[in-house]
């Protein structure tokens, strides 16, 4: 009878499982949502334990680690799931040699120009810290390319579940050590951690996770290849995606920035989970969609996207219409100001629901300067509107010219689609349309909440 019992009991496991392992979608935004949740409520932890300060220069850091890491960008992950030796024990020995070599670089590079860093942005007291950032990149080197061929397999499910795991061992870490040491070396700490778990997992919950050092120069130099419009591309995102916080960060004290900060980190989860649909859901669907038959794309790119981007452009609109209810939510008094950068970032997100789909399927069918010359486009938008948002808007209509460059970096997105026979505008109305209702329920809930608490009928939160 027992025996009877932990057969069942077994079977009903491996059966969920499985029905976990098969809900690819859920699994992703199931991941995301609770590695959201666990960022806000650390982030109403961390806000308590240290001041604005020590998240602007923890901002600063990780700006820098960022700016690095980009301008080396080899298009690793996309490489890995398009080629077709994606799967091959040596080609991904030869492309994890030559990732950590990179990251080996970068480590040392970081060190070296901690000092001038940390007096380029005005800051000094920062070089320890940036310094020791550095190792974190050399840490991460170590991963398994395993993961990425879970990713290539569509094995989403697996990868989210480690990443939320990890996610989890940082955040306790971090609200610990926090409560210790009431700086953003707790901060660091954290993100040591989460480069050592992130190492250990890949190696312990993937299938043939092993790696060698490695080198073959005909798989290198095919890497090349598809990097030559990925490094250009990454350059210039460096500009597009951290010119605002070298700008701010240079013109504001600590305490504003880190106000702009924790908006930002905020709204980037959007921005996350609309990238990692594209490049977990819909980019090895469209490359495999391609290899087999170019014209089966055509088929599955809409229905792979329309719900879920509707879903999002909902919730983009609901936070650009209820930033600052979020703010009042989340934060104590000190950081109310946040709830407008929350508004206007989110704007961002809302417009990466048509980017991110049609930069995928492009990648997919092998026209990878597409994102180089979306990104020009973006830089060109840039130059007018940064001159007219300091001029109309000062540093806040800086903030708003980084948004409102994607509005022509979505329309060329939409003009390639259309070159490549994909487009239907009707579909991408209706990725759209969403956004309307959840920015007017989010502006009556900040309204509603204003006249109830000023009538007494909620007290002040």
């Amino acid at each position: 009878m027992r025996a009877m019992k932990s057969e069942r009991a077994t079977s009903r496991l491996t059966d969920l499982r499985r029905r976990v392992a098969n809900s690819r979608m859920a699994a992703l935004v199931g991941s995301n949502v609770s590695i959201n949740v666990i960022r806000i409520l650390g982030n109403l932890v961390l806000t308590r334990l240290l001041s604005p300060e020590m998240f602007g220069a923890i901002a600063i850091i990780t700006t820098i680690q960022y700016v690095l890491v980009m301008l080396t960008d080899m298009g690793f992950n996309q490489f890995v799931v398009r080629a077709a030796d994606g799967d091959k024990k040596r080609f991904l020995d030869v492309i994890w040699t030559a990732r950590l070599a990179r990251n080996g670089a970068l480590c040392l590079l970081m060190v070296a120009l901690s000092g001038p860093l940390a007096a380029a942005f005005g800051k000094p007291e920062l070089q320890p810290g940036i310094a020791a950032a550095s190792f974190v990149l050399l840490v991460e080197g170590f991963r398994s390319m395993a993961p990425l061929v879970a990713e290539r397999q569509w094995r989403v499910s697996y990868v989210s579940a480690v990443e939320l795991a990890v996610f989890v061992i940082q955040t306790i870490v971090v609200l610990i050590a926090a409560a210790v040491m009431r700086d953003y070396w707790a901060i660091i700490l954290s993100m040591f951690v989460s480069a050592v778990a992130g190492v250990v997992f890949s190696y312990a919950l993937f299938p043939d996770s092993r790696q060698r050092f490695a080198f073959d120069r005909g798989i290198l130099v095919e890497m090349l290849k598809f990097a030559r419009f990925i490094m250009p591309s990454s350059a210039i995102t460096i500009v597009l995606a951290q010119a605002d916080k070298v700008v701010l960060g240079r013109n504001l004290a600590l305490e504003q920035f880190g106000l702009y900060s924790l908006a930002a980190s905020l709204t980037v989860a959007g921005r996350n989970l609309i990238y990692q649909w594209g490049t977990r859901m819909l980019y090895p669907r469209f490359s495999e969609a391609f290899r087999e038959d170019p014209a089966s794309l055509k088929a599955v790119f809409y229905p792979m996207r329309r719900r879920f981007g509707m879903l999002m452009a909902f919730g983009c609109g609901g936070l650009i219409g209820g930033g600052e209810l979020l703010a009042q939510i989340l934060f104590d008094p000190r950081y109310l100001a946040a709830g407008l950068y929350i508004s206007i970032l989110s704007a961002a997100p809302l417009l990466y629901v048509i980017s991110v789909p049609a930069e995928m399927a492009m990648v997919a069918i092998g026209r990878v300067q597409s994102q180089l010359e979306a990104n020009i486009c973006r830089l060109g938008s840039l130059a007018i509107l940064i001159p007219l948002g300091l001029q109309f808007g000062g540093l806040l209509g800086i903030v708003a010219a980084f948004v409102l460059m994607e509005v022509p970096a979505a329309l060329y997105w939409l003009w390639r689609l259309r070159v490549a026979g994909l487009v239907d505008w009707r579909e991408e109305a209706l990725q759209m349309l969403p956004a309307l209702p959840g920015a007017a329920i989010g502006l009556g809930a900040t309204k509603l909440a204003a006249r109830l608490i000023a009538t007494g009928v909620l007290p002040p939160f």
